[in-house]
Protein backbone atom coordinates (compact mmCIF):
# COMPACT_ATOMS: atom_id res chain seq x y z
CA UNK A 1 0.00 0.00 0.00
CA UNK A 2 1.32 3.40 -0.96
CA UNK A 3 1.75 6.12 1.68
CA UNK A 4 0.84 9.33 -0.13
CA UNK A 5 1.86 11.78 2.62
CA UNK A 6 4.96 12.96 0.71
CA UNK A 7 2.96 13.14 -2.54
CA UNK A 8 0.38 15.42 -0.91
CA UNK A 9 3.15 17.60 0.57
CA UNK A 10 5.49 17.82 -2.42
CA UNK A 11 3.75 16.49 -5.53
CA UNK A 12 6.51 13.88 -5.94
CA UNK A 13 5.69 10.16 -6.11
CA UNK A 14 8.46 7.55 -6.35
CA UNK A 15 10.89 10.37 -7.36
CA UNK A 16 8.65 11.26 -10.31
CA UNK A 17 6.98 14.62 -10.92
CA UNK A 18 4.82 15.96 -13.72
CA UNK A 19 6.75 17.61 -16.52
CA UNK A 20 9.42 14.87 -16.67
CA UNK A 21 10.13 13.21 -19.98
CA UNK A 22 8.95 9.66 -20.56
CA UNK A 23 12.55 8.42 -20.75
CA UNK A 24 13.42 9.93 -17.35
CA UNK A 25 10.27 8.48 -15.76
CA UNK A 26 10.99 5.01 -17.18
CA UNK A 27 14.60 5.21 -15.95
CA UNK A 28 13.40 6.25 -12.49
CA UNK A 29 10.66 3.59 -12.27
CA UNK A 30 11.91 0.51 -14.03
CA UNK A 31 9.00 -1.82 -13.33
CA UNK A 32 6.08 0.07 -14.89
CA UNK A 33 3.20 -2.25 -15.69
CA UNK A 34 1.13 -2.46 -18.85
CA UNK A 35 0.22 0.40 -21.10
CA UNK A 36 -3.37 1.60 -20.77
CA UNK A 37 -5.11 2.18 -24.07
CA UNK A 38 -6.26 5.75 -24.67
CA UNK A 39 -8.35 7.09 -27.53
CA UNK A 40 -6.57 10.43 -27.65
CA UNK A 41 -3.81 11.09 -30.19
CA UNK A 42 -0.33 11.65 -28.74
CA UNK A 43 -1.44 10.47 -25.27
CA UNK A 44 -0.04 7.34 -23.66
CA UNK A 45 -0.82 6.01 -20.20
CA UNK A 46 0.92 3.42 -18.07
CA UNK A 47 0.09 1.79 -14.78
CA UNK A 48 2.51 1.57 -11.85
CA UNK A 49 1.26 0.05 -8.56
CA UNK A 50 -2.23 1.41 -9.20
CA UNK A 51 -0.97 4.84 -10.27
CA UNK A 52 -1.79 6.04 -13.77
CA UNK A 53 1.04 7.91 -15.46
CA UNK A 54 -0.37 9.85 -18.42
CA UNK A 55 1.99 11.27 -21.01
CA UNK A 56 1.32 13.75 -23.79
CA UNK A 57 3.96 13.81 -26.51
CA UNK A 58 6.36 11.95 -24.18
CA UNK A 59 6.00 14.43 -21.28
CA UNK A 60 4.34 13.34 -18.05
CA UNK A 61 1.15 15.41 -17.84
CA UNK A 62 -0.77 13.66 -15.04
CA UNK A 63 -0.17 11.34 -12.10
CA UNK A 64 -3.53 9.86 -11.20
CA UNK A 65 -5.04 7.64 -8.49
CA UNK A 66 -8.59 6.76 -9.63
CA UNK A 67 -10.75 5.84 -6.68
CA UNK A 68 -13.74 4.50 -8.62
CA UNK A 69 -11.84 1.30 -9.37
CA UNK A 70 -11.70 0.72 -5.60
CA UNK A 71 -7.99 1.20 -5.04
CA UNK A 72 -7.04 2.54 -1.70
CA UNK A 73 -3.98 4.41 -0.64
CA UNK A 74 -3.07 5.53 2.82
CA UNK A 75 -1.72 8.62 4.45
CA UNK A 76 0.36 7.93 7.54
CA UNK A 77 1.60 10.61 9.91
CA UNK A 78 2.67 10.55 13.56
CA UNK A 79 1.48 6.96 14.05
CA UNK A 80 -1.94 7.83 12.61
CA UNK A 81 -3.36 6.54 9.39
CA UNK A 82 -6.20 7.31 6.98
CA UNK A 83 -7.13 5.05 4.10
CA UNK A 84 -8.26 7.02 1.07
CA UNK A 85 -10.82 5.24 -1.08
CA UNK A 86 -13.97 5.93 -3.06
CA UNK A 87 -15.88 6.04 0.24
CA UNK A 88 -13.66 8.72 1.82
CA UNK A 89 -15.69 11.83 2.52
CA UNK A 90 -14.43 15.34 1.96
CA UNK A 91 -14.76 15.88 5.71
CA UNK A 92 -12.54 12.91 6.60
CA UNK A 93 -9.96 13.92 3.98
CA UNK A 94 -9.74 17.56 5.09
CA UNK A 95 -9.63 16.53 8.74
CA UNK A 96 -6.70 14.20 8.01
CA UNK A 97 -4.90 16.90 5.99
CA UNK A 98 -5.31 19.34 8.87
CA UNK A 99 -4.09 16.84 11.46
CA UNK A 100 -1.06 15.97 9.31
CA UNK A 101 -0.22 19.67 8.95
CA UNK A 102 -0.74 19.73 5.18
CA UNK A 103 -1.81 23.13 3.89
CA UNK A 104 -4.73 22.97 1.45
CA UNK A 105 -7.58 24.99 0.00
CA UNK A 106 -10.49 24.54 -2.39
CA UNK A 107 -9.27 24.81 -5.97
CA UNK A 108 -11.86 26.89 -7.80
CA UNK A 109 -10.85 26.15 -11.43
CA UNK A 110 -11.93 22.53 -10.96
CA UNK A 111 -14.93 23.09 -8.65
CA UNK A 112 -17.76 22.67 -11.15
CA UNK A 113 -21.35 21.46 -10.92
CA UNK A 114 -21.31 18.56 -8.43
CA UNK A 115 -17.51 18.32 -8.16
CA UNK A 116 -15.26 19.89 -5.55
CA UNK A 117 -11.49 19.97 -5.86
CA UNK A 118 -8.98 20.56 -3.09
CA UNK A 119 -5.35 21.45 -3.77
CA UNK A 120 -2.62 20.60 -1.28
CA UNK A 121 0.67 22.39 -0.77
CA UNK A 122 2.28 19.87 -3.15
CA UNK A 123 -0.10 20.96 -5.96
CA UNK A 124 -1.95 17.66 -5.64
CA UNK A 125 -5.67 17.72 -6.31
CA UNK A 126 -8.27 15.67 -4.44
CA UNK A 127 -11.56 15.47 -6.36
CA UNK A 128 -14.90 14.74 -4.72
CA UNK A 129 -18.26 14.29 -6.44
CA UNK A 130 -21.60 14.87 -4.80
CA UNK A 131 -24.72 12.90 -5.55
CA UNK A 132 -26.60 11.36 -2.66
CA UNK A 133 -23.34 11.64 -0.68
CA UNK A 134 -19.83 12.85 -1.40
CA UNK A 135 -17.37 10.36 -2.82
CA UNK A 136 -13.67 10.71 -3.52
CA UNK A 137 -13.15 10.39 -7.26
CA UNK A 138 -9.40 10.69 -7.62
CA UNK A 139 -6.14 12.09 -6.31
CA UNK A 140 -4.20 13.74 -9.07
CA UNK A 141 -1.14 15.88 -9.85
CA UNK A 142 -1.55 17.71 -13.15
CA UNK A 143 0.92 19.82 -15.06
CA UNK A 144 -1.78 22.45 -15.74
CA UNK A 145 -2.75 23.04 -12.09
CA UNK A 146 -0.64 25.31 -9.93
CA UNK A 147 -0.71 26.91 -6.52
CA UNK A 148 -2.97 29.90 -6.12
CA UNK A 149 -1.63 33.14 -4.66
CA UNK A 150 -3.51 32.57 -1.39
CA UNK A 151 -2.05 29.07 -0.97
CA UNK A 152 1.47 30.37 -1.74
CA UNK A 153 1.00 33.08 0.87
CA UNK A 154 -0.13 30.56 3.50
CA UNK A 155 2.89 28.36 2.72
CA UNK A 156 5.31 31.30 3.09
CA UNK A 157 3.72 32.26 6.41
CA UNK A 158 3.99 28.67 7.68
CA UNK A 159 7.61 28.40 6.54
CA UNK A 160 8.49 31.67 8.28
CA UNK A 161 6.90 30.45 11.52
CA UNK A 162 8.84 27.18 11.30
CA UNK A 163 12.16 28.95 10.65
CA UNK A 164 11.65 31.23 13.69
CA UNK A 165 10.99 28.22 15.96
Amino acid sequence: MINILEFLQTGVIQEVIVGMSKDVVFNTISDIDDEILMDLPNYHAYLYEGIELIFYENVLETVNFKMENKPSVQMEWERKKLMFSYDTSIYDATDALNKAGIIWEFYQPFCIQKQIAIMTEGEVLLFFSFGAEGKMEKIQRRVDASLTASLKSRLRTTQLKKSKS
